[in-house]
């Protein structure tokens, strides 16, 4: 066995070795994957795993109290389906106040599973209704600091030499983030960032970190109800026309097809795009009737061009955030975005309606370019976004919608269906139809496409209770693109449908069995005359299963394969076998865990997405591609009550490579290895 070869079984053995002495990992992290497979698809961003994340921390230290929260409150918590809210909101107003949680048990919909997940983050206790006075202030805020700094060790061509294509600055990855939170309902946020290859307190970044968010948030009683001055996100309707920040997509649970729109929200995430800049402010008219009003200026990232007649164009907005290479760091803000508008919503148990309006500015044109699919994109210095929304809940029913249009452009509209058909059964029904040429830059609609914008589909699923132990949930998606697509140069449709298993015998054991099917067309090749198209059939088989060993021992093992295929082309198959170790002490100072992978996916179109633990407040759905292994550790250790420290070593070693990676990000060798550490200070 080559040297090479002995040293990365060496790291992997040592690894495993200083696993066996001690350590669990944060139970907000493992909680916020349990609740994205349940409601979303696996292949989320570190940025909406944080989100999450944050915001199951927030309610285990200030729990939702389910008899004073009413249907507003309830209606607002992410893992709250809307007939659970119906529901239970029926079950206190017939039984009186919930005593105890265990009291869940006999509302429809709640399982005695269900029921353990949520448990730390309900309380039936009464809710402290008392305002501090102000010299009590700072003895009652809540203050957090975090520092990360991760770095890839070997070498990538991009930092190899100096010039127009290369890196300009360091491979070291920074991130600092403050908050302060003060009882009556003043918050304050600050997030700072570097990525990979970007300069630090020098050249395009003399100041020091790349990207800066911050916004101060206040909410009240009174009629203004809430004010962000700074960043912030707005979510309304099902995310046709106004939509910034994270969403979930086609989960186990059928009531993921719904969006919960939360309105006005303050941002809080490494993102560099995908939110406004500003006020904004929402603002009671009548009782039943809330506004919510905002005005955003921000510089946005953009490839400038320039016509015959030296006028300066842009064909899009960039989205990656990166500022590393001459020509990133030119295109850095080279657009100015104004957008104003205003969100009237009328809210009755269990009715709302809204209506959104804005209207948005750019500095520079847009032009649509050369590419036929881009035809139908956005094309000029102003746009207007229209949409109405509705959802209503009656007995055992939950309906929703939304009619959204652009000017210039066309329609989208939306209109979707759940229903409890028993007590352990629910099933619901969507259809959509996005326009060819709708547009909308602040989108995140259902469906396939990333825009509400040439697609059309229906969508069925159903999720049955079969008992305690058993769950089986399953969907079915056709859908087609009536205009050209990125690789796809004529109309073409789809389908996709999936099956997935749930058998938890015992607390902390849990199985799971999925099974997905997809269908597409794409282009035969690129560049014929006459286009024409080929059918690609994907098919993914998941299977997991995890249960403890003793009192503080739990593994996990994961096995994944998947079919591609194109037209008369052989098909592909990719494998992916893998096992986790989890150590916990209830109150023990350390935290952690380790996977050990190994995978042979030879294609890229048959890429597996695979979640990976991380340190608090990160996390992602890992690619995985090649052949070789995958391992990483993560250890949490509390060093005080205030500090707690956080160390990650994840390493892929494929022995087949030369190098690794493409362009800039290539690595010449086997091996990729990654440490991450980072500090939380709460005082």
């Amino acid at each position: 066995m080559a040297p090479s070869h002995l040293l990365c079984l060496r790291q992997v053995a040592l690894i495993l070795l200083f696993l066996t002495c001690s350590f669990c990992y944060a139970q907000e992290t493992e909680q916020a994957l349990s609740f994205y497979t349940w409601l979303g698809e696996e292949e989320q961003s570190e940025e909406q795993l944080a989100i999450l994340t944050q915001k199951l921390e927030q309610l285990r230290k200030k729990p939702i109290a389910l008899n004073q929260a009413g249907e507003k409150g309830l209606s607002q918590i992410f893992f709250l389906t809307p007939l659970q809210v119906y529901d239970l909101l029926q079950h206190i107003l017939k039984n009186g106040p919930l005593k105890e949680i265990a009291e869940l048990q006999i509302v429809r919909g709640f399982s005695p599973e269900f029921i353990r997940q949520i448990s730390p983050y309900i309380t039936c206790d009464q809710a402290e209704g008392k305002i501090p006075q102000f010299k009590d202030l700072l003895n009652k805020s809540d203050q957090e600091l975090i520092l990360r700094h991760s770095r890839i060790h070997q070498r990538k061509k991009g930092y190899t030499q100096k010039g127009k294509s290369y890196y300009s600055g360091s491979p070291d990855h920074l991130l600092l983030k403050y908050r302060l939170a003060l009882e009556p309902g003043i918050k304050a946020m600050l997030l700072m960032e570097k990525d990979p290859g970007e300069q630090f307190l020098k050249g395009s970044n003399p100041s020091g970190f790349d990207f800066i968010s911050a916004n101060i948030t206040y909410t009240g009683k009174g009629r203004i109800s809430k004010l962000i001055l700074g960043d912030y996100s707005l979510q309304f309707g099902q995310g046709l026309s106004l939509w910034s920040g994270t969403s979930f997509g086609r989960g186990a649970d059928v009531a993921g097809a719904a969006k919960k729109d939360m309105g006005l929200q303050p941002y809080f995430s490494a993102g560099e795009q995908n939110y406004f800049r500003g006020v904004s402010f929402e603002y009671k008219l009548f009782k039943n009737i809330l506004l919510t009003s905002f005005i955003s200026i921000k510089n946005s990232d953009a490839s400038v061009s320039y016509l015959s007649n030296k006028t300066a164009v842009v064909s899009n907005i960039s989205n990656s955030g990166l500022h590393r290479t001459e020509s990133e760091i030119r295109n850095k803000g080279a657009i100015k975005e104004t957008v104003t508008g205003t969100a009237a919503q009328y809210n009755s148990p269990f009715f709302r309606a809204g209506i959104t309006a804005y209207r948005s500015a750019y500095s520079l044109p847009f032009i649509t370019g050369n590419a036929l699919y881009r035809s139908n994109n956005f094309k000029g210095s102003f746009r207007e976004n229209y949409a109405f929304h509705y959802n209503y809940t009656f007995l055992n029913t939950y309906t929703f919608g939304e009619f959204a249009h652009s000017h210039p452009g066309g329609q989208a509209w939306i209109q979707g269906l759940i229903s409890a058909i028993t007590s352990s059964t629910s099933a619901v029904v969507v259809f959509r139809n996005y326009g060819i040429d709708h547009n909308s830059f602040y989108s995140m609609p259902f469906g396939k496409n990333s825009s509400a914008m040439n697609e059309k589909g229906w969508y069925t699923g159903i999720n049955h209770r079969v008992s305690n132990k058993w769950n089986i949930a399953g969907y079915l998606d056709f859908f087609s693109f009536p205009f050209a697509k990125y690789r796809v140069d004529l109309p073409s449709k789809g389908n996709e449908y999936t099956v997935k298993l749930f058998y938890r015998p015992v607390r902390g054991s849990e199985y799971s069995f999925q099974y997905r099917s997809s269908s597409r067309e794409q282009n035969v090749k690129s560049g014929l005359k006459i286009p024409a198209l080929d059918n690609i059939q994907v098919q993914l088989i998941k299977l997991d299963a995890a249960y403890p060993v003793g009192e503080h021992m739990r593994f996990k093992h994961l096995a994944d394969i998947t079919r591609y295929s194109k037209g008369r082309q052989s098909a592909g198959y990719g494998i992916l076998l893998g096992h986790d170790l989890h150590y916990k002490v209830a109150s023990g100072p350390f935290a952690g865990n380790i996977r050990v992978t190994w995978f042979k996916i030879l294609s890229y179109d048959n890429r597996i997405y695979r979640y990976e633990n991380n340190v608090l407040f990160a996390g992602s759905s890992v690619p995985y591609q090649g052949q070789g292994f995958r391992t990483y550790l993560n250890i949490n250790f509390r060093i005080s009550s205030q500090f707690r420290l956080w160390l990650r070593y994840a390493l892929t070693w494929q022995p087949d490579k030369e190098k690794t990676g493409t362009g800039m990000e290539q690595i010449q060798g086997s091996k990729k290895s990654e440490t991450r550490l980072q500090v939380r200070y709460i005082f």
